[in-house]
């Protein structure tokens, strides 16, 4: 059986999908995917995680930009919830301490609660980490997992 779409979009990764769902809101869409499921090596290493300070700044901004999408999804969207918090931490040498207090800068700049610290006091966060190598640390309080399957 032969069907007509408008629109074909390549790629069931996050970029493919989100493209997908706003197109579908115009047109008929079909996504073509080879992988055997959904965001299965998708979208550059960060398909099951969305972190506000990974990546160019251009990949940072967008994933701020659609963290309200993931939070509060349309009604009807999926079953289930998109997202839930996990942990982690982001070590720097005492040469990086510059790089990640600008790094948390521009995370509050962009309403991304966050604050780097002393490596020593980001240990209590995880006491299995061993942090004599480290002068800093960041801690994001904004990271989240996204789940694509139940």
């Amino acid at each position: 059986m032969a069907e007509h779409f408008d629109c074909v979009v390549i790629g069931g990764g996050a970029a493919g999908a989100s493209v997908g769902y706003e197109l579908s809101r115009h047109a008929k869409v079909v996504l073509v995917e080879q992988e055997s499921g959904l965001g299965y090596h998708s979208t550059g290493r960060s398909a099951a995680v969305i972190s506000e300070n990974y990546g160019p700044l251009g990949w940072q901004t967008l994933v701020t930009a659609s963290r309200a999408f993931f939070e509060h999804p349309p009604a009807g969207f999926c079953p289930m919830p998109l997202l839930r918090r996990i942990g982690a931490l982001y070590f720097g040498s005492a040469g990086q301490t510059g790089d990640l207090r600008a790094a948390s800068d521009e995370l509050e700049r962009r309403g991304v609660p966050c604050q780097s610290m002393e490596a020593a006091e980001a240990a209590r966060l995880s006491p299995t980490v061993r942090t004599e190598r480290f002068a800093t640390a960041l801690p994001p309080r904004q990271r989240w997992w996204r789940r694509l399957s139940s």
